[in-house]
């Protein structure tokens, strides 16, 4: 969406005129814009025993999960984000290691 404002109320520009710096700012506008991509990701914690640390990471790489925060203690943890599409896929490779858990953190950004 492109809004140009218009502070002067005179009729000096007349019709085309005014039709013509509307016309400019909005090219001007469009010229200076800046293209952002963002990437949706949800936000996931991966519970582990120790021992299940290199089946984990496997995971997290081929899921290309982003790693937020690792912890290693009594029972490790990832946080991290990951594509909504690969969450179905990850979830049920995770559930068939025994001792290992999924949860999201929160909804979709």
């Amino acid at each position: 969406m492109i809004v140009v404002i218009r502070y002067f109320g005179g009729t000096k520009l007349g019709v085309s005129g005014l039709i013509h710096a509307y016309k400019t700012a909005a090219e001007n506008a469009l010229l200076q814009a800046e293209i952002v991509t963002i990437t949706i990701k949800m936000d996931i914690e991966i519970c582990y025993p120790y021992d299940k640390t290199n089946d984990v990471m496997r995971l997290s790489s081929e899921f290309e999960i982003e790693i937020i925060d690792q912890g290693f203690e009594q029972e490790c943890k990832i946080i991290g984000k990951i594509l909504p599409s690969k969450y179905e896929d990850l979830k049920g490779k995770i559930d068939l290691i025994e001792s290992v858990s999924i949860k999201r953190l929160k909804a979709i950004e």
